[in-house]
Parts: C-alpha cells; sequence; structure tokens
C-alpha cells in the first residue's frame, strides 16, 4: 500500500458512518508507532519524516487534539 493509499484509508476509516475505528483507537495506535520509532529510524532513515507527513495529513482532516497522545 503506498503512503498516499494509508492516509486516505486510515481518515475514510475513522471517519466513516459508524466510525470503523475511534478517536481513541487511533491515538492508542499512533502512540505504539511513537514508542518504536527510535528502532525504526535504524532501519528506515525516512521513517521520521514520512510518519511526520502522515500524522500531519491525519490531524488536519480529523480536527480533533492530539493533546491525549501520551497520556
Amino acid at each position: 500500500m503506498s503512503k498516499r493509499s494509508l492516509d486516505k484509508v486510515t481518515i475514510n476509516l475513522t471517519k466513516a458512518r459508524h466510525g470503523l475505528i475511534s478517536e481513541d483507537q487511533l491515538i492508542k495506535g499512533f502512540e505504539s508507532v511513537l514508542a518504536v520509532l527510535e528502532d525504526a529510524v535504524n532501519d528506515a532513515p525516512r521513517a521520521q519524516s514520512s510518519l511526520a507527513v502522515f500524522f500531519a495529513k491525519v490531524v488536519m482532516e480529523m480536527s480533533f487534539h492530539f493533546l491525549k497522545l501520551g497520556d
């Protein structure tokens, strides 16, 4: 799956009529990705910048606050 497709799928699953992925589930998923990001950068040097772009697109589309992230 391309990076562009991933952000669209994530947004659509979260915005779906019945919200197949809740905001809390999305945040927990982001937290788990962030927890291993440092190790991932060793294997994939562009992981950090790719993840930043992905997060930015999702945050802009979803209009919810990431203040919960890391609570």
